[in-house]
């Protein structure tokens, strides 16, 4: 019959597999030999009540459920129901979301474009800082004006902090949103400078953030 089949060692086995615990792992944690772990998962060898006593905490299951559930067949049943399942977005934890790799598959493309768009503004603007170096050598100065020197840097970088403050405010905003208040918008222009330096700060990271997004997580919701 149905209920006299032992689920035991094939539960086990699927736990420990889900809890990422290797037989050698699992087997230091329950006190017990590998050969005794080996044993329980083949049937080989009987799991006592006090097997279970230790085990169950460890698969985070209840004496009763680990014996009477088949949980093998459990998970193979739930993941034919997500496959042919009509509504995909119920699933996004299991396969990802479409829309938050699009989300953050933007970002990766719209900050290198801003940096570039940051570059030729630069450029249109050389000969205005031309003459501004040029009136700098006349007024005696020396050392190089580093304005002059670098503003085909700072445009680009300028650039890409917007952007990529943009997409950080949203993500900020998308996460917390249900502790935001629109007052702290007021908060957040008051300290414009501070911010912006904190976003540039963050660009860099957050990009490698969104690289990881989209081509590790592929959009499964998983912190």
């Amino acid at each position: 019959m149905e209920q006299d089949k032992n689920y035991l060692p094939s539960n086990i086995k699927v736990l420990r597999e889900e809890a990422r615990l290797s037989i050698e792992e699992f087997a230091k944690i329950a006190n017990v030999s590998v050969e005794t772990v080996l044993g329980w998962e083949k049937g080989t060898i009987k799991v006592y009540t006090k097997d279970l006593i230790v085990i169950c905490p460890i698969l985070r299951i209840s004496e009763e459920d680990i014996r009477v559930r088949d949980i093998k067949q459990e998970r193979l049943d739930a993941y034919e129901r997500m496959k042919h399942g009509s509504n995909r977005s119920n699933f996004n934890w299991y396969y990802g979301s479409r829309a938050k790799v699009i989300f953050y598959l933007l970002p990766l493309i719209l900050i290198p474009i801003a940096a570039l768009l940051g570059y030729l503004v630069s450029l249109s603007m050389a000969e205005y800082y031309q003459e501004l170096n040029d009136l700098w050598v006349e007024a005696g100065n020396s050392a190089p004006n580093m304005l002059y020197e670098y503003y085909n840097i700072i445009y680009p970088v300028i650039a890409a902090c917007a952007c990529g403050g943009i997409f950080i405010i949203i993500e900020v905003i998308r996460r917390f949103r249900q502790y935001f208040r629109w007052w702290y918008i007021m908060i957040a222009i008051s300290l414009s400078s501070v911010l912006f330096v904190i976003i540039g700060i963050a660009t860099i990271p957050y990009y490698i953030y969104c690289i990881y997004q989209v081509f590790v997580l592929k959009g499964k919701n998983r912190k």
